[in-house]
This record gives C-alpha cells, sequence and structure tokens, in this order.
C-alpha cells in the first residue's frame, strides 16, 4: 500500500513539474522585414555564378552516369544499367536544385 501511494505521488510531482513543458508555445509573428543587412548585387552575382557551376557539374555527371548505364546496358549487365540510371537521374535532380529560377 506504501509502494502505491509513493508511485502516485512520484506521478503527480512529474505531472505537475512537466505541466509548463507541454504547455501551448505562443506563436511569434513573422517579421514585416528582412533580418540583416541587403547583400550587395556583386554578392548576388556571385552567388547566381556558383549556383550555375554546381548545376553544370551535376549535369555533367548526369551525362557521365547515362554513358555509363548504356556502355552496361550494351554489355548485357541490367542489374549495373538500372544503378547508373537511378544515379543519373539523382544527379538530374539535384542539378534541377542548383539551377537558377
Amino acid at each position: 500500500m506504501i509502494k502505491n501511494f509513493f508511485r502516485i505521488a512520484i506521478a503527480v510531482c512529474i505531472g505537475l513539474a512537466s505541466a509548463p513543458l507541454f504547455a501551448e508555445a505562443p506563436v511569434l509573428a513573422e517579421p514585416s522585414h528582412p533580418i540583416g543587412p541587403t547583400p550587395s548585387k556583386t554578392d548576388v552575382k556571385a552567388n547566381a555564378d556558383f549556383l550555375k557551376k554546381h548545376a553544370e557539374y551535376y549535369r555533367s555527371l548526369e551525362v557521365y552516369e547515362n554513358s555509363l548505364a548504356k556502355q552496361y546496358g550494351d554489355q548485357g549487365n541490367n542489374v549495373l544499367k538500372a544503378k547508373h540510371e537511378a544515379l543519373a537521374s539523382h544527379e538530374k535532380a539535384i542539378a534541377s536544385e542548383y539551377e537558377p529560377k
């Protein structure tokens, strides 16, 4: 009986202590203006060039993986062909993320 009383007392204490943790947090409004300085035009251009180079790199990897898939397909190795086709598809998806919008 004493063990049950202690179990109940501990459960109540834990519940009271954790109640503030589970309380709903207030939702903060989004700031109306961007935080921090506005980047310069040269920084924006440099970033665009950087992203363009990344997109070109992944496009070239896509071409490379497709060529490997074709070679393996010609040799009759369908497992490696499928693997390299999947890699080419992945590289294409990555390149599309880096392309300027």
